[in-house]
């Protein structure tokens, strides 16, 4: 994290420790009435930046990835759908509106099933009205 946002230009926050400074200081802009803490930021604080802290959860990741197609098969699954900030979004790589930022859904699929995908996906269009684009996002200018 420190260093993702040690090499953002335009950033004031340069760090984790500064991010959450700010949120704290900012509180009423950053931490929205649903998600009114950082614990989570707080706790990436006490985490550490090792190696083994590192490799730990990508090896956690990329076991529980390596049994999808198993596990799918044995219980006769087509398609997960679950919301797209869910830890299975971190497993599969090894909307509705919130806060005026789009939030989309992860539809997982076995390895060489894509066409169950796009089913979903249709069916999902089908079933649901026109998509509401993020006004939020469309306020501001596009970066080049």
């Amino acid at each position: 994290m420190d260093n993702y946002l040690g090499h953002l230009e335009q950033s004031k926050v340069q760090s984790l420790e500064e991010l959450v400074e700010w949120n704290k200081v900012h509180a009423k802009e950053a931490l929205t009435d649903e998600y009114p803490n950082q614990i989570l930021l707080e706790q990436g604080l006490e985490f550490g930046d090792s190696v083994e802290a590192r490799e730990r959860p990508q090896a956690h990741a990329k076991a529980v990835a390596a049994n999808f197609d198993e596990l799918m098969e044995k219980y006769n699954i087509d398609v997960i759908i679950a919301p797209g900030d869910c830890m299975l979004s971190t497993y599969s790589a090894a909307g509705d509106d919130f806060n005026g930022r789009p939030v989309g859904l992860l539809v997982m699929a076995p390895r060489h099933k894509e066409s169950v995908l796009i089913k979903v996906m249709s069916a999902w269009e089908a079933a649901h009205s026109t998509r509401k684009h993020p006004e939020e996002f469309l306020k501001h200018p596009t970066v080049s």
